[in-house]
């Protein structure tokens, strides 16, 4: 009778994992007036308004490692108003440091997956600052006054906030007209960032940091790259201010198979033509002194001579692995 029980209660507990029980996620939606905090796997299960959410704080953050936050296609929304550009003559949509939509507030071994929109936030759409191993996948941001996705290190110890894969997003409009700014922003090492759109990102250099010496050494972009070793592969950068930027202190970075052009628009182009020329905005903007490599990309200009153009060995097969395309005919 003994072995029938312990048998009874093996099946009963199998059933119970299987049936999805022991995974249930925490239930997001509606309009919180405090920051959500979050400590297992949660989804959203409506839309999100975080127009009350205290001033300077985060809408969602996490608060353990190991976890996973579902946005199930709804829409997480902050109090930024792209159409002012986030302008500080606006005090309720300036730019305001820490007011972002995700933060993964150092935590490691995340995920963040859409569909979903993450918009008008006057901080960063997803920031991820610190920990690792983190995921950022199908997520749409937009409308964000710094940036729409964020690497960043919460300090200067070697290989805080590394080891990230950011791919398949989409990150459009997001900008302001007090500082530089941009689509993503990789400052941490040894990511992936593949197959992101990231476009009308970024308000002209000219527009708003002038004409004079030193004023034009701040660039918007589609993709900021200041770290090491990432990867930077397969995504689209069209009508940003510059398409990818990498800074004086990227190194060992591989930007290969992109599709990178119209960085600026047009009218930008005819409007300010190339003088200054650090103003005038390429697809490609190498600042950068140290080895990185530069492969295969479509794109038309760039700050220095070598990078475009060129015509990559596109089509490509699907899924992006290394190496894994067919030669154009």
């Amino acid at each position: 009778m003994k072995s029938l029980r312990f048998l009874t209660g093996i099946v009963v507990w199998a059933w119970f994992l299987s049936s999805g029980a022991a995974a249930r996620a925490v239930d997001i939606s509606g309009s919180p007036t405090s920051t959500i905090v979050i400590f297992e796997d949660s989804q959203l299960v409506g839309d999100l308004d975080c127009s009350e959410v205290p001033s300077g704080t985060s809408c969602i953050q996490f608060g353990a490692d190991h976890i996973t936050l579902r946005l199930n296609g709804f829409t997480m929304a902050g109090v930024a108003d792209p159409n002012l550009g986030c302008t500080k003559s606006s005090a309720s949509t300036s730019p305001k440091g820490g007011e972002n939509g995700i933060f993964t507030a150092g935590h490691s071994d995340l995920q963040i997956l859409g569909p979903g929109l993450v918009r008008d936030f006057r901080g960063i759409g997803v920031l991820v600052d610190g920990g690792a191993k983190v995921k950022v996948s199908k997520v749409t941001t937009s409308g964000n006054c710094i940036c729409g996705i964020g690497l960043f290190p919460t300090s200067s110890t070697s290989g805080d906030g590394n080891d990230n894969d950011v791919e398949d997003n989409v990150v459009v409009r997001i900008g302001n007209t007090k500082s530089p700014c941009g689509g993503m922003n990789i400052s941490t090492n040894n990511n992936r960032v593949r197959r992101n759109v990231v476009g009308g990102n970024g308000y002209d250099a000219v527009a708003w940091y002038g004409t004079g010496p030193g004023q034009n050494t701040n660039l918007n972009f589609g993709i900021n790259i200041a770290g090491t070793e990432n990867v930077v592969e397969e995504n689209v950068a069209v009508g940003n201010a510059n398409g990818i930027v990498l800074t004086p202190a990227a190194n060992g970075d591989v930007v290969r198979r992109n599709i990178i052009t119209g960085n600026p628009t047009l009218q930008d182009s005819q409007t300010f033509g190339a003088v200054p020329a650090a103003a005038a905005g390429f697809d490609i903007v190498n600042l950068s002194p140290n080895a990185n490599t530069f492969d295969d990309n479509l794109c038309l200009t760039s700050n220095v001579s070598g990078l475009c153009p060129n015509i990559p060995k596109f089509p490509r097969t699907e899924g992006g692995d290394e190496g894994d395309h067919i030669e154009s005919r």
